[in-house]
């Protein structure tokens, strides 16, 4: 039987053959080569802080691209914040930033500029709305433009609620006998630097981390000042002490390790060795994570002292020392920048001493290291009698069981139990203490006495008592014409106007000489406040 012609079967079969011949002739009009892959920019080549003098220095960044196509089809843009605009503006084209901080359309005075470089394959669509693979962005820089080197003492003060840094700039906070700088007092620097903001709540301390150098005009490296209150902590650019976005969670390998409330920090050198103390827990070296010992608990004291690298039989090294409330015994990380644990020193007695470190049975009230590869001396009170001893320690013995050197008793010292504030330095006879009014040096060798060598005038309170011990890029205090020699005294009257008193320490004797007193005032600003820390500002 003879079969009906299907019209339906013959259209479908012409057009498949129609479209079979049509990818067939269109073989050769395209280039079915691989794409190449993402744009990758090494994050290590791209830096995070970068310092310039306005009308001076030229900003070089030579960035890391990876990138398997021909690199001439990329297209560089750094690019800049505008406040004005809310957007990014290109002000440099090519690969390598090379840019003189002048004052131009793009940067017009001192402060903190936002860029960062853009990546782009020319030949392919790009969006800043909708970015692909064919644009990428690096990192931020957060670029600070200062118009001079601002050295000299930072003053950390306020009136209770919110806090300011001051800056006193005077030769004898110089490094150097030979540095010399105009006498300048300027009660808001941190303030006037950052649009009027205030730094909350009341302060506790003040610490300076990281370094800083420059080569041919180009500055290198990262240093930040730290303000730590009792409502938080703020970060701040130490060339210009402008506010960054983080604050002292960034020092953390984790961010979220940082429970918000630091108790003390602690930095030996130039910030390869340092230490804190977070709620309780012990931090050490590069923060990986609270230190921890799985056979025992612990409630660290306000103090953790970070003293580098001190030789211990057997090849190992201590790190940090710290406290423990539970036991009232001292604990210590070895030296190394990843420490993750916490170890506990033995109970064993020094013959003479009678004071285990391992077990003190006491509570600690003040410690810090008198000078580096030197004693350390802890202030301590007894749990038993409520006496207080100062406790002298040796950790860089050659056996933990031997740390302790001596005990010496307080209690018969003037004024000893209305003590507030301590301070202590290089030699032994640089040990001090001070009620609100009254400042004594404590000779705890030989006589065991201390003598008042300073009192707050009528209408003036002690708020602060602090040696200065400067510490410098190369690890040498040989360059500071002052390191352990420098006593400052702050104060402030009934109208919470602050003084600090700066005076010269003999090295050998401890005696004082009052070289300056400042109020704020000398350059036309407002009074100080209350004053709660200084530190030495080098740069």
């Amino acid at each position: 039987m003879k079969q009906k012609f299907n019209v339906k079967y013959f259209v479908h079969a012409l057009l498949v053959m129609l479209l079979v011949q049509g990818c067939y002739d269109d073989i050769g009009n395209y280039d079915y080569s691989e794409m190449p892959g993402r744009i990758i920019i090494d994050a290590s080549s791209i830096p995070k802080d970068y310092s310039a003098m306005l009308s001076d220095d030229t900003v070089r960044i030579s960035p890391v691209i990876s990138y398997a196509g021909a690199e001439s089809d990329l297209r560089y843009s750094w690019q800049m914040w505008d406040k004005l605009s809310n957007t990014y503006v290109t002000f440099r084209e090519g690969k390598n930033l090379e840019y003189k901080c002048g004052i131009d359309e793009f940067v017009g005075d001192v402060g903190s500029y936002v860029i960062r470089l853009s990546v782009a394959n020319k030949k392919l669509p790009v969006s800043e709305q909708a970015p692909t693979g064919n644009e990428v962005y690096s990192g931020i820089v957060t670029l600070n433009v200062v118009s001079a080197l601002f050295r000299g003492l930072v003053v950390l003060h306020g009136d209770g609620t919110q806090c300011d840094l001051g800056l006193i700039e005077d030769n004898i906070f110089l490094p150097k006998a030979t540095d010399v700088v105009t006498k300048n007092v300027t009660p808001d620097f941190y303030s006037f630097y950052n649009q009027g903001s205030k730094i909350k709540g009341i302060g506790r301390q003040l610490v300076k981390d990281g370094y800083i150098d420059s080569w041919f005009g180009q500055i290198f490296g990262e240093c930040n000042f730290y303000v730590f209150t009792d409502q938080g902590s703020t970060r701040a650019n130490y060339l210009t002490l402008s506010k960054t976005s983080s604050d002292y969670s960034a020092l953390f390998i984790n961010p979220s390790d940082a429970s918000g409330k630091p108790e003390f920090y602690s930095v030996y050198g130039t910030g390869s060795a340092r230490a804190l103390v977070d709620d309780g827990r012990v931090f050490y070296g590069y923060f990986v994570g609270p230190l921890y010992n799985e056979e025992f608990e612990y409630d660290a004291a306000p103090f953790a002292l970070s003293i580098g690298n001190a030789g211990w039989s057997g090849g190992t090294s201590i790190g940090t020392i710290a406290f423990d409330k539970l036991s009232k015994g001292f604990m210590y990380s070895l030296y190394s920048q990843g420490a993750t644990y916490l170890y506990k020193f033995p109970t064993s007695t020094v013959a003479g001493v009678g004071l285990e470190p391992g077990n003190t049975n006491a509570d600690l009230i003040y410690m810090d290291v008198s000078a580096r590869g030197q004693d350390t001396r802890a202030v301590m009170k007894d749990v038993l009698t409520g006496e207080k001893f100062l406790g002298v320690f040796n950790f860089w013995a050659g056996d933990r069981a031997q740390v302790t050197t001596g005990r010496y008793s307080m209690k018969d010292l003037p004024q000893i139990d209305d003590a507030q504030f301590y301070a202590i330095g290089g030699g032994v006879n640089l040990t001090y203490y001070a009620t609100t009014k009254d400042l004594y040096q404590y000779l705890f060798q030989g006589s065991n006495t201390a003598s008042s060598v300073f009192s707050a005038p009528n209408g003036e309170v002690i708020t602060m008592v602090k040696i200065i011990k400067y510490e410098s890029s190369g690890n040498s205090t040989s360059l500071y014409q002052y390191s352990n020699r420098m006593m400052i005294v702050a104060t402030v009257n009934g109208a919470n106007q602050g003084k600090v008193y700066a005076f010269i320490v003999n090295g050998v004797s401890g005696a004082l000489t009052l070289a300056s007193v400042y109020d704020g005032t000398e350059s036309g600003g407002e009074h100080f406040g209350i004053i709660y820390d200084t530190e030495i500002k080098d740069q």
